[in-house]
């Protein structure tokens, strides 16, 4: 998906501090919509999407390593999957642990 590809190029030439303008550019371009058209709600889904699917490359990423090199070590998807996402870490365990689960169900759909 073209607006994916977009979010991701964007958040990954951002540096640190607010991506959200660039995010929406990139979103805008994508879907043919005007920036002031590309909506909160438009927003969160395409990150959401663009971090779920850049989870399942680093996941596969990871699976292969592992199989070229049993002893390689991979970076937690989960954490990956909220600094992609831009998402805030849950404040309780029970929340991370089902946000966790619900995370890596999605992954495993994909």
């Amino acid at each position: 998906d073209a607006a994916r590809a977009a979010v991701r190029e964007a958040k990954e030439v951002c540096e640190d501090g607010d991506c959200a303008d660039k995010v929406r550019e990139a979103i805008a371009r994508a879907k043919g919509k005007r920036v002031e058209d590309v909506t909160k709600l438009d927003e969160k889904g395409m990150l959401k999407k663009a971090a779920r699917a850049a989870t399942v490359e680093d996941a596969r990423a990871c699976k292969q390593a592992r199989v070229a090199n049993s002893s390689a070590s991979c970076n937690s998807l989960y954490e990956q999957f909220l600094q992609s996402s831009g998402r805030e870490r849950p404040t309780s365990k029970e929340e991370e642990a089902t946000d966790r689960r619900t995370m890596t169900l999605e992954v495993v759909r994909t």
